[in-house]
């Protein structure tokens, strides 16, 4: 009888000693509404039938009182846990979970203002961008080789500018063990308008982060602090003054026991001290932008275009499912090429000076088109749905690509833009190098007008100029501008949005005017012989000026 007490004193030894190891490894968090704490039990549970399955084993006493109770005990709570489990799956919440986001319906005219006559202020640097420009900002800090660039980069407002911030982050388990005494040094920004990256050199370095590891990794430390939130995942931020943050939201079930969570409060953790304070949403520091992260906002979306009808109906006949952009982007990554990343989103400023991400909304059925686009404002997870039938971004970066096909610039992911009161994907073509050479415009409902040109001002000019608008100072890329004489074999006219256009066919070429070029245009006929300025277009050539 000895021998058996004090084998099960080594058994319940061994079993706390590896259940402590899983705890600090997964850190769940101990909440009776927490999936991951049913999970931790059910490992605990596990483990201690093996470790005592194994006495068993060695003692040869397979039937032994306590193994039997223990065993009976796991498997109940495993068949708990899974009823639990289907009962918080989409297969019975999804009703709940669909009516959990509220999906506001959005004017595009009074929401989106419209471009200015310099549409670089509209402009937003992409992700791919920032990154390189990140990585060359670091180049020359000290012990640089211990550390990486975080490829978040999200966009923000700083001292009334935008730039994309990102801190670095330990680069492997090894060099962990170099830096830690050091610290991380500092964070990267780069503002949007003027494409400078820079260094920032903290004046305490940043201890506690997701990259860390042991006491300084970031949840760890969230998790000492509070062990029965469950937490999203954090985000990394600074204030007016440059101090850098780490922003954590903390979710709570709004479907059965532990399905459909959603954030109710926020973790402000000073990355120096791990200092943290918990604010409730609607006392939010206002220098925060990033209140909630991108794939939180997403999966609101996500749960309210997919279960319209239900669960099933996502898995069989789809009727009236619809799916962001951002839910496919893998499928549109071009892996081999980084400029040319599909990632099924974009960030940028709104009105209100708050940070919004923008993804396309398309039928489940249907990818090569979009029905409009959906903003979640990462500051107040506002959903706002624009409705626009029309050209999926992919096509759009297609359609200013074959413009530029013959220098191989790749489109970057691009943000949609007022221009005229229409829906426009406005994106940058880059080079092999990264390196921005030109921009492009489309048109949503109808990507074949498109224009591209290495001004942004003249691209932006050509466009307004071919969806009708009328243009009093029209910009021009010399560089562009050809010239013909030849004779006009025919020649139409119509009005569009108030402005007349005149087609001619000169040589069996396509051209276009507007009424504004020359207004004796109405003059002319078939048979004269007129000199032409003109830029390439998509379908046709558009006319800087023509005379006879």
């Amino acid at each position: 009888m000895k021998k058996h007490g004090v084998s099960a004193i080594i058994c319940s030894f061994i079993s706390a000693l590896c259940i402590w190891i899983c705890y600090m490894l997964f850190l769940p968090a101990i909440n009776l509404r927490a999936s991951s704490f049913y999970v931790f039990i059910i490992f605990d549970l596990a483990i201690i039938v093996i470790v005592f399955g194994i006495r068993e084993f060695i003692l040869d006493e397979y039937e032994h009182n306590l193994f039997r109770i223990l065993r009976n005990i796991s498997l109940i709570a495993l068949i708990v846990v899974l009823i639990m489990a289907i009962f918080n799956s989409a297969i019975v919440t999804s009703r709940t979970l669909q009516a959990i986001p509220e999906v506001k319906e959005g004017n595009f005219l009074e929401d989106y203002v419209e471009i200015s006559s310099n549409p670089a202020e509209a402009f937003t640097l992409d992700l791919d961008s920032a990154i390189r420009l990140g990585d060359r900002a670091i180049g020359n800090i000290e012990n640089a080789s211990w550390y990486e660039v975080n490829d978040e980069f999200n966009l923000i407002t700083y001292n009334g500018s935008k730039y994309r911030v990102s801190p670095l982050e330990y680069g492997g388990l090894f060099k962990y063990f170099r830096a830690n005494d050091d610290g991380i040094p500092g964070y990267v920004i780069v503002n949007d308008d003027t494409l400078e990256a820079q260094f920032v050199k903290t004046e305490k370095p940043i201890r506690y982060s997701p990259s860390a590891h042991f006491g300084y990794l970031l949840k760890r430390h969230l998790r000492s602090q509070f062990p029965s939130y469950t937490f999203t995942d954090s985000i990394f931020e600074i204030n007016e003054e440059g101090h850098s943050f780490w922003i954590t939201g903390v979710t709570q079930p709004h479907a059965s026991v532990y399905a459909g969570r959603v954030v109710e409060k926020v973790i402000v953790t000073d990355p120096y001290s791990g200092e943290s304070e918990v604010y409730d949403l609607d006392q939010v520091p206002e220098w925060i932008d990033h209140v909630y992260n991108l794939d939180y906002l997403m999966t609101l979306a996500k749960w309210h275009y997919s279960y319209v009808r239900g669960f099933w109906n996502t898995v069989f006949s789809e009727t009236g499912v619809y799916k962001t952009s951002y839910s496919y982007r893998a499928s549109r990554d071009d892996k081999e090429d980084e400029t040319a990343n599909f990632y099924g989103y974009n960030s940028y400023i709104n009105k209100n000076g708050q940070t919004v991400f923008v993804t396309g909304i398309t039928p489940a059925n249907k990818s090569e088109s979009n029905t409009g686009f959906l903003t979640l404002n990462a500051k107040t997870a506002e959903l706002i749905y624009y409705s626009a039938e029309g050209a999926e971004e992919s096509s759009a970066q297609q359609a200013c690509e074959s413009k530029m096909q013959n220098y191989g610039y790749k489109a970057t992911y691009p943000v949609f833009v007022n221009v005229g009161g229409q829906p426009t994907y406005m994106m940058a073509l880059k080079d092999k190098a990264g390196i921005i050479q030109a921009y492009g415009f489309v048109n949503l409902k109808n990507y074949s007008i498109s224009t591209v040109d290495k001004d942004i001002n003249v691209a932006l000019s050509a466009y307004k100029q071919a969806i009708g608008m009328e243009v009093e100072d029209q910009v021009v890329s010399e560089d562009t501008i050809q010239t013909i004489t030849g004779t006009i074999n025919e020649i139409y006219s119509q009005t569009i949005n108030g402005t007349t256009y005149y087609y001619y066919v000169i040589d069996r070429e396509l051209y276009k005017a507007s009424v504004t070029v020359n207004e004796l245009q109405f003059l002319y006929k078939v048979g004269d012989t007129v000199e032409v300025k003109y830029q390439d277009g998509s379908g046709f050539r558009t006319i800087i000026s023509i005379s006879n």
